[in-house]
């Protein structure tokens, strides 16, 4: 390459040599004077003109060679850019290094939403084997080779293509990547096919949502048939087992101890009517102590007889009895306490049976 510049820049002075003395000689005969020696005109002055000349036309050549390559590159970048079919540059993993419009077209995405993801998250599942086998054969018989797969379009749209590649080697024996062609399929489906196909997507996943759906409610319906078929069992084991050991015990008690008993008695009878859970599952918020004198004001009791069952005060009775009226939300005295437990009582009943 040295001694191609060599030559070129003699080739360079002799064609500068000679529009030099050109130019001298035209610049003698204009003075009308000759020159006095054969040798007159190489002087360091003529010397100077003559590389300046060169350089110039040297500069001229490289501004036509650039001038050349850059409508090369643009004629090339127009034929990848612009043309019919889809142009994709792979690396040697498959990631996307360039891609042109009708490429990108073909998925329905700008191209720099592209580059650099891997080219198998556009194929259809089952063309990633395809596709790697195609890869692997590319690059065998460094050849194209052709392979048909499915892209998956904007909107789950299945684009059918056919691709052509061919493995580039790099340095040596590396593989510097895979150039490939995309040509779209005459199968390819309309707009209308793709709303169609969406359309039926949207029905599946409404229709296994609807399954879900039914599902839990039929859980929800059995857990409901539970809890009731437990309350009945717990209700019978108590009247049934429990109640009648505790009125044969009642018959040996002291009188001492009967309120005791009857304490036991009356919270065997509460866990099995369902009352207490019914009051808990309202949301009023009842304390342990509220609750046991609701227990005992919807058997009529008063608050003289409540203090002395829960040895308390009968003020402390009343204190109580103010904060459940204002938990279940009876604001006016008018309101019977009484009417409002039997109430919820009774629609505890209701809900049970």
């Amino acid at each position: 390459m040295a001694s191609e510049a060599v030559t070129r820049w003699d080739e360079l002075g002799c064609r500068a040599e000679g529009k030099t003395d050109e130019s001298a000689q035209s610049t003698v005969a204009k003075s009308g004077r000759k020159p006095t020696q054969p040798g007159e005109l190489a002087t360091p002055v003529h010397e100077i003109g003559r590389q300046k000349l060169a350089l110039e036309m040297l500069n001229d050549d490289l501004e036509a060679a650039q001038a050349t390559l850059i409508e090369a590159r643009d004629h090339f970048a127009r034929l990848f850019e612009l043309a019919p079919v889809g142009y994709v540059c792979l690396d040697p993993e498959a990631l996307i290094r360039e891609v042109n419009a009708a490429g990108a077209a073909l998925v329905g995405l700008p191209a720099s939403h592209l580059v650099g993801r891997t080219m198998s998250s556009f194929l259809a599942p089952d063309c990633h084997a395809t596709f790697r086998e195609h890869r692997r054969a590319a690059l065998e018989s460094k050849t194209v080779e052709r392979c048909e797969l499915v892209l998956i379009g904007a909107g789950n749209c299945r684009v059918p293509v056919t691709a052509m590649s061919l493995a580039e080697p790099h340095v040596g024996h590396d593989l510097d990547g895979y150039r490939m062609v995309l040509i779209e399929s005459d199968e390819r489906p309309s707009a209308v096919e793709c709303l169609r196909a969406k359309d039926e997507l949207i029905a599946k996943r409404d229709a296994e949502l609807e399954q879900h759906r039914l599902a839990v409610h039929a859980l929800a319906e059995q857990l409901v048939y539970e809890r009731a078929r437990v309350g009945e069992a717990v209700r019978a084991n108590v009247e049934q087992v429990l109640m009648p050991i505790v009125l044969k015990l009642r018959e040996h008690v002291r009188w001492d101890e009967c309120a005791a008993f009857d304490a036991l008695e009356r919270g065997l009878r509460e866990l099995g009517s369902g009352f207490a859970k019914k009051l808990v599952d309202s949301g009023f918020s009842l304390t342990g102590r509220e609750l046991e004198i609701c227990h005992l004001l919807r058997e009529g009791r008063s608050s003289k007889e409540i203090a002395q069952v829960l040895s308390i005060s009968p003020q402390s009775v009343d204190v109580h009895r103010r904060n459940i009226r204002k938990k279940l939300g009876l604001t006016h005295q008018s309101q019977s306490l009484l009417d409002k437990l039997r109430e919820i009582d009774l629609d505890s009943g209701t809900r049970s049976g």
